[in-house]
């Protein structure tokens, strides 16, 4: 990868994509971590990197969306604290709001990291074995 991991742009798309609601919900009861999201977007994700991402890669994928979730949740938080002067709010304490949400979603992420892992174990395992059906083929037909 050319500038870095790609724990970075899969860890930012499940942080979006697996929330079962926007960074800006402030009802926390709304707020949860959608496996079947998680599952979707792993798929088509490896799916196109199988072939590219290292072995490091895939077995961090899952503490990576959990890492950038963190990271985002103490961002919102330091700008709430610094007086709202890096992300645009629409109301007062917007960023509070995100911080909180984003926090619930670390805590839903944390509690079904072994369910995310072998998600992502299972979807390398199919493709690898697809990859090694198509070697297979080709080699045949030298």
């Amino acid at each position: 990868m050319p500038n870095g991991s790609m724990l970075y742009d899969f860890g930012d798309a499940i942080r979006s994509m697996a929330s079962s609601s926007s960074e800006d919900e402030p009802d926390l009861a709304k707020v949860w971590f959608d496996l079947t999201r998680f599952k979707c977007f792993s798929e088509g994700f490896l799916r196109e990197v199988i072939s590219i991402i290292a072995k490091k890669e895939i077995t961090m994928l899952s503490m990576g969306a959990i890492v950038i979730t963190f990271e985002q949740a103490i961002r919102f938080l330091t700008d709430y604290l610094m007086g709202d002067v890096y992300f645009k709010v629409t109301f007062s304490k917007h960023n509070l709001v995100r911080a909180k949400n984003q926090l619930k979603l670390v805590k839903e992420m944390l509690e079904k990291k072994d369910s995310m892992e072998e998600i992502v174990s299972n979807c390398c395992q199919s493709f690898e074995n697809l990859a090694a059906c198509f070697e297979n083929i080709k080699a045949s037909e030298l």
